[in-house]
């Protein structure tokens, strides 16, 4: 294919860092980790498109950057602080939300991707709203809410990604759905030793990811989703039997 999906995927890391370098928030805000599943299913949708590699990693820039501003905030505490080191770094980590969103519409903006801006900005009003659902469970999830908990959260994390797909019918619609879900399994490994529930989700997931690729649409970068699908498989999870699937 003449592309080397990870050497892309470093890249445009590196450009990321560089654009959310802030010499007075960078050493008072711990920035949360660039999800990697994330950028490179971004990508590789993005390239699926047909869209030319400049215009790809401006794209997946100003995307990872208003993920990095979202996840910011997610971490703003609700609770009445006293402390005047605690009230400054929430106001730093405001402030530092805000700065991603600001750099993210100039990046488009610069590079005259206005329709991006505003599917992006589109998609972090819905993120917000599916948001404030996830509160009734900031205390813990129950089995019986596990479900509905994983419906919502799958909304949000899916959220940037899904307002990037040119066709709501597009079967690329329900391979982000599912990536995410898989990739939100697997890091909530708290979830998987609790509830058997969390673990046949997975297999079924993973289950309808496989087959789901083999079919045309995926066809231009099978392998390397192929590839990305394989790094969110876990070796420690038990298997179930067919009757369980």
């Amino acid at each position: 294919m003449g592309f080397n999906i990870d050497e892309e995927v470093e890249k445009i890391i590196t450009e990321i860092k560089k654009q959310s370098k802030e010499k007075y928030l960078s050493p008072q805000i711990d920035y949360p980790e660039i999800p990697r599943w994330k950028l490179t299913l971004l990508y590789l949708l993005l390239r699926a498109q047909g869209i030319r590699s400049p215009e790809i990693e401006v794209a997946c820039t100003a995307t990872m950057l208003v993920q990095l501003g979202l996840d910011i905030h997610e971490e703003v505490t609700n609770g009445e602080e006293i402390a005047p080191h605690k009230i400054r770094n929430r106001q730093l980590q405001i402030l530092a939300g805000d700065y991603f969103s600001s750099r993210y519409f100039l990046l488009l903006s610069r590079h005259g991707m206005i329709e991006k801006i505003r599917e992006l900005a589109v998609s972090v009003k819905g993120i917000n709203q599916q948001k404030v659902l996830l509160y009734e469970w900031k205390q813990g999830v129950p089995e019986g809410e596990f479900d509905r908990w994983l419906e919502i959260k799958t909304r949000v994390e899916s959220g940037l990604l899904l307002a990037q797909v040119k066709e709501e019918s597009s079967p690329w619609s329900r391979l982000i759905v599912l990536i995410t879900r898989l990739a939100l399994i697997r890091e909530h490994t708290r979830l998987l030793e609790k509830f058997p529930l969390c673990v046949r989700r997975y297999h079924q997931g993973l289950n309808e990811v496989k087959k789901l690729l083999r079919s045309e649409p995926f066809h231009a970068v099978r392998d390397e989703l192929f590839q990305l699908v394989s790094s969110l498989e876990s070796s420690h999870l038990p298997t179930l039997a067919a009757e369980e699937m």
